[in-house]
């Protein structure tokens, strides 16, 4: 029997200057290719991931420009679509003032208080 995991990202745009994608939610991506089956969690600052309207900037460093800056926002609604479960604290979306008409509708809304619950459906939990 395969073990279901939940994967918790709650630090957003890393590396995201230099790359076209989060490593982290890029490796979810593989994973999910790779048949593993798992749920992700957006908190804390992560949560901005959901607002597709927001653009991370490309970077120039001397001649060298980054000219495929990173869609956070369509990264995640591909997880969505190819069959993952996504998650996000409520409370951490309202703290950042993010609209929820402005965030990607198939993502799960689930409060602090409900955290426990979610954790306890998985068989392991991992934090990035």
């Amino acid at each position: 029997m395969s073990k279901t995991f939940l994967s918790i990202v709650d630090k957003a745009y890393r590396a995201v200057s230099e790359e076209q994608d989060d490593t982290i939610v890029w490796v979810h991506h593989a994973l999910k290719g790779a048949t593993a089956e798992f749920s992700l969690l957006l908190k804390g600052n992560a949560v901005n991931y959901l607002d597709c309207s927001q653009e991370t900037p490309g970077i120039t460093i001397g001649s060298w420009k980054q000219s495929h800056p990173a869609q956070m926002g369509g990264d995640v609604e591909s997880l969505i679509k190819k069959g993952v479960d996504v998650y996000f604290i409520a409370e951490d979306l309202e703290d950042r003032g993010i609209d929820r008409t402005n965030i990607i509708s198939s993502a799960k809304s689930i409060s602090k208080k409900d955290l426990p619950g979610l954790l306890a459906k998985h068989d392991l939990v991992f934090q990035w």
